[in-house]
């Protein structure tokens, strides 16, 4: 392959039509939601995964161990796409957010630049060939940020965690509840793990699971997603439950 593609396999054009009809309506929403609603910018992360939607896992994972600089090369350029382009996203919802970002299907607020970063394809890779390639994007992408949240996809990735709580910038783990893997009750070494590390943790929980939660996890960062509350009146009584079933000291 040619040096030239080794160093810029893709190149963003500011007159894209796609990529400004984007963030048009982005704008738009921005202006019509002021003191209504926040607008979240679009998930655009994980240059991996997108390289492997474009040569298909089978082929990436083959060219990673083959010849790994070209995708490391072709991973930089979506990296460096994803900063230019997500500043003018982070631009126009600044006023609208109050200064900052919203994760939509997240459910998260932060002060300043806000996004996830993740690496699905990682459930097929090995703890070392994870530390060659996917680490650099993570500490690149997490030090562009203010505030990033890992999104943490499948207990194949367990054999990563050591890596991800490695990276200063990385400041929250969303632990996702995939399903057919054992429930969230079962990974509390896990857990605890990633809270002694000082990072906080997001997660989907089941109302049956509040009490093993709140009994083994610190409050300390933790934001819990109640994923089966049926009514206002029965969300209002998982808050009081939490509320009554955490330490002030703890708090502090």
């Amino acid at each position: 392959m040619d040096d030239e593609y080794r160093t810029e396999f893709f190149v963003m054009e500011e007159d894209n039509a796609l990529f400004q009809q984007e963030l048009s309506i982005i704008r738009y929403l921005a202006k019509e939601g002021m003191g209504k609603f926040f607008v979240a910018p679009p998930d655009n992360c994980g240059s991996y995964d997108a390289l492997s939607q474009l040569r298909g896992d089978a082929d990436l994972m083959m060219d990673m161990m083959d010849d790994p600089e070209p995708v490391r090369a072709a991973a930089r350029s979506l990296v460096s796409i994803l900063k230019k382009t997500g500043n003018q996203f982070f631009d126009a919802i600044y006023e609208n957010n109050d200064h900052g970002s919203v994760h939509g299907w997240m459910n998260t607020w932060c002060p300043g630049k806000h996004l996830q970063l993740q690496c699905d394809l990682s459930v097929m890779l090995s703890a070392k060939l994870y530390e060659d390639m996917i680490l650099e994007e993570l500490t690149e992408t997490s030090s562009w940020l203010d505030h990033s949240i890992y999104h943490m996809d499948g207990t194949e990735q367990i054999r990563h965690l050591d890596l991800i709580l490695s990276v200063p910038g990385i400041n929250m783990i969303q632990w996702v509840p995939v399903v057919g893997q054992p429930p969230i009750t079962n990974y509390f070494k896990e857990l605890s793990k990633i809270q002694a590390s000082g990072k906080g943790i997001v997660l989907q929980v089941k109302k049956k699971e509040l009490e093993a939660v709140m009994h083994n996890l610190s409050p300390n960062g933790l934001m819990l997603i109640v994923m089966d509350a049926e009514s206002r009146e029965e969300a209002d009584a998982i808050v009081k439950y939490v509320e009554n079933h955490t330490s002030v000291k703890q708090l502090f």
